[in-house]
């Protein structure tokens, strides 16, 4: 799909390829994602975070079942965010475009 949701081709499914179970329209621009694992955030466990380029946000993915729950912007409009990983303390790390933010816990 193109970014603002049209079809590059006319074929979207095909006998052997996988489905999505979620995809933006228009395209939010997926960069990095990964499930976070870590403790500091215990109701965030084993759920998918994606960074997105267009949208510029962070956002929180819960899946359930092979099937998309809900979803959670937790940054928007503070730039095109490339990564996203759990770090070895349990934060989450945010690649944005002039430093890197660590994400914990409010005291």
């Amino acid at each position: 799909m193109n970014y603002d949701g049209t079809a590059m081709v006319d074929i979207t499914a095909k006998a052997g390829m996988e489905q999505p179970i979620t995809y933006w329209v228009p395209s939010i621009a997926p960069c990095g994602a990964n499930f976070y694992t870590g403790d500091l955030f215990p109701k965030w466990k084993n759920q998918l975070f994606v960074a997105s380029l267009a949208a510029e946000e962070l956002r929180r993915v819960e899946i359930a079942d092979s099937k998309v729950v809900a979803q959670e912007i937790i940054f928007k409009n503070i730039g095109r965010i490339r990564h996203v990983i759990g770090g070895p303390d349990g934060a989450l790390y945010v690649l944005l475009p002039n430093r890197i933010a660590r994400i914990t816990p409010a005291p």
